[in-house]
């Protein structure tokens, strides 16, 4: 038999010798979830409702496919949205928690350029295509 002190002592040891493990499970949960970044931009004077259902593909896979080669994600990873307002272009990319400040950083650094190439593309639909 072990006096309460000496028996809250062992427990407080053990507890010690598992923190460790504990923690690594907490980091290798965090490192492995993921956040969203998302991506959103409205193109005047394209009439969302005229655009059949194979341009509304083409946009979303001109869409991945900027967001993809300017931040360096998996196109996969990119859920593209279009909605009525002209057009409005909605993207959310999924990332690792860890990678989202910098996804984050890089998508607010190009988040111009990026919306002229599709603006440049969206003139393909109508001539009178713009960025607002």
């Amino acid at each position: 038999q072990y006096s309460p002190r000496c028996a809250l002592l062992i427990v407080f040891i053990a507890l010690l010798g598992c923190a460790p493990l504990m923690l690594e499970d907490i980091m290798g949960s965090l490192a492995n979830s993921f956040a969203a970044v998302e991506y959103q931009r409205r193109f005047a004077n394209v009439d969302f409702h005229a655009l059949t259902a194979q341009e509304r593909l083409d946009i979303d896979k001109k869409v991945r496919q900027e967001l993809a080669e300017e931040l360096g994600v998996d196109p996969e990873d990119i859920e593209v949205e279009l909605s009525p307002g002209s057009v409005i272009v909605g993207a959310k990319i999924k990332v690792s928690a860890k990678a989202h400040a910098d996804v984050s950083a890089n998508l607010a650094a190009k988040h111009n350029s990026i919306s002229e190439r599709i603006r440049k593309y969206l003139e393909g639909f109508n001539m009178n295509a713009k960025a607002t």
